[in-house]
């Protein structure tokens, strides 16, 4: 969970990159590209936003999935609607879709 929330605080300030952009920004070791690529596209906070073509060590090109964070009021939706089913329950969710979606929801009863 820690991963998400610092992969999606990273791509809402840098803007909508590659697994090895993200990779060679974050400073810390997330895991491999294979994980990485697997969580995003499991993951709601995240939408792929188009393709990037780069050069292999073979001299051929290669299109790459280009990420983008979806924006917290968005993502949050599917928490704030009481008639879904929570596929996702609100509390296995990074502290910031929490804190977000709570607040939102103090807001509505008051």
């Amino acid at each position: 969970i820690q991963d998400r929330a610092k992969i999606w605080e990273y791509l809402i300030e840098k803007g909508p990159m590659t697994v090895a952009s993200i990779q060679d920004g974050l400073e810390w070791r997330l895991g491999s590209y294979q994980q990485i690529s697997q969580m995003l596209s499991r993951c709601y906070l995240f939408e792929k936003v188009g393709t990037e073509k780069v050069a292999l060590f073979s001299g051929r090109w290669q299109s790459v999935i280009v990420w983008g964070a979806i924006p917290l009021d968005i993502a949050a939706r599917q928490f704030l609607d009481p008639r879904k089913h929570q596929i996702r329950p609100l509390s296995k969710q990074p502290a910031f879709v929490k804190k977000y979606v709570e607040d939102k929801l103090n807001e509505q009863n008051k």
